[in-house]
């Protein structure tokens, strides 16, 4: 594992390279349709047609997996919201 950049999962990657999209307010459609990629230091992923984000993670035992665009999504939309409330209760 490197220090400066440690493992990440998959799923973990996945969301990392759709994240800001999402915040952004892109749909999951837009997103399937684009086919954004990212190749950098800690993994390799791009959105396929096939509603899923293919990510290799660099390092380690260099794992290959097919993570669900729309699961990913939905998570990250989720954690806004949860966000949202969070700083709501803080005001």
């Amino acid at each position: 594992m490197n220090e400066r950049h440690p493992t990440i999962t998959p799923r973990e990657a996945a969301k990392d390279l759709i994240r800001s999209s999402v915040l952004r307010g892109e749909s999951r459609e837009s997103l399937r349709s684009s086919s954004l990629g990212a190749i950098n230091e800690r993994y390799r992923a791009i959105i396929n047609l096939n509603n899923t984000i293919e990510v290799v993670v660099v390092g380690g035992d260099g794992v290959r997996e097919q993570v669900s665009l729309t699961e990913v999504y939905n998570d990250i939309r989720r954690e806004q919201l949860d966000d949202g409330l969070v700083q709501a209760k803080l005001l």
